[in-house]
């Protein structure tokens, strides 16, 4: 499936006022709109509008996209963060030098971009891993809780779910080259601060099992995504290991744009 996944980080002082008045301009002149080629849209209201005419599913509210955004971004919901995206990149698009650089002064940052629906897909591989044996073993000591990264996700929820893939990405990684190499030596190394997290470590060693085991239903299920994920492991650790470092010390939630 060709398209890409977004995943941006929320600046809710900015999106507070600089969002707010991009939003909340009725001035703006008429532009055809990439979803909607055959009518003039201006402003974000309109647009709205628009979405609503031609959707099936449950109408969007400006008022409260508003009120959300004035408020506490981090209450808007998935459909309406991308209904916001949409209309800034398509109207504002022509207007800007730099796409990356007026979100951020808008208030949200891209931190990771993945390029197939089968990248977007480890990330679910990884919550169920969890749910499926890190929360087991947690129920033992009293401190289960599921973990859920639907979007908008909390950025500590999706830090223990990237840990765990970047535990897998590496056992993918060390699997396939030999013995005692350099790079094979690094890669454990990096396992060692992950590894302080007894939970973790075991659950992952489970979840790992599972995956190498082709009879095993869960790994029938998902074995294109699976397959993707040990053929692609490396880049796939690049890219969490940015993704993690981007997240570490924010408190927020991680929004999601889907484009096809």
């Amino acid at each position: 499936m060709s398209g890409y996944f977004n995943y941006y980080k929320i600046d809710t002082d900015r999106t507070s006022i600089n969002l707010l008045q991009k939003l909340t301009d009725v001035k703006l002149t008429k532009k055809k709109h990439h979803y909607f080629p055959d009518k003039l849209i201006s402003n974000f209201k309109d647009y709205i509008t628009e979405i609503n005419k031609n959707s099936i599913f449950t109408p969007l509210s400006f008022e409260e996209i508003i009120f959300k955004t004035k408020t506490d971004f981090c209450k808007i919901n998935h459909f309406e963060f991308e209904a916001i995206i949409n209309w800034i990149d398509d109207y504002y698009n022509d207007e800007v030098e730099d796409i990356e650089t007026f979100h951020i002064d808008l208030g949200f940052k891209e931190i990771l971009t993945l390029h197939s629906r089968f990248e977007n897909q480890i990330l679910s591989i990884g919550e169920d891993g969890l749910n499926m044996y890190y929360q087991k073993i947690a129920e033992k000591e009293g401190s289960s809780k599921k973990v859920d990264i639907s979007v908008p996700s909390n950025a500590r929820e999706i830090e223990l779910v990237i840990d765990f893939l970047i535990i897998l990405s590496i056992k993918f990684i060390i699997s396939n080259i030999e013995a005692y190499s350099t790079e094979r030596e690094e890669l454990i190394g990096k396992l060692k601060g992950l590894e302080e997290n007894k939970l973790l470590t075991e659950a992952s060693n489970l979840f790992f099992d599972i995956l190498e085991d082709k009879k095993n239903d869960y790994t029938k299920l998902y074995h294109d995504t699976i397959d993707y994920f040990i053929e692609c492991a490396e880049s796939f650790l690049y890219s969490i290991e940015d993704f993690k470092t981007e997240i570490t010390n924010y408190d927020g939630f991680v929004f999601r744009e889907d484009r096809f």
